[in-house]
């Protein structure tokens, strides 16, 4: 149906929906529950959905970034399986968190002031309409 050779303002509008069908499949992988021993074969799955998604997008020229598991012939370059976790300073991890708390901060005052900000337009509407 589509041809990897094609750009996307060459592909037919009546079957775009279809190159959401990867992402479909990657949701359903990722939210299947049952057997606990299955589920990272079933994450991989819709990690594996997900990129060729986005593999698609690039081919078609939706997307203009680099994508981090290609490299530049567009070729997947191969991944070491891993369980362990990158190592992070403590003090390093300490203030990304301080951050964060930071801008959730910020972020909660900015919406009260326009939370506040709301009531008092609301009002004030409400005055001009008595």
């Amino acid at each position: 149906m589509f041809s990897p050779n094609e750009d996307f303002t060459e592909l037919p509008s009546n079957s775009l929906q279809l190159l959401l069908v990867p992402v479909y499949l990657g949701y359903i992988a990722e939210n299947i529950t049952g057997d606990s021993d299955k589920r990272p074969t079933y994450l991989k799955a819709a990690r594996a959905y997900y990129r060729s998604y986005l593999e698609r997008l690039l081919a078609y020229n939706v997307i203009a970034f680099k994508l981090p598991w290609l490299d530049d012939e567009g070729q997947i370059i191969e991944e070491k399986e891993t369980t362990e976790l990158p190592k992070i300073d403590h003090s390093t991890r300490r203030q990304q968190k301080i951050q964060r708390i930071e801008t959730q901060n910020k972020l909660e005052e900015a919406l009260a002031k326009l939370k506040k900000e709301r009531e008092r337009n609301d009002d004030e509407a409400t005055l001009v309409r008595f």
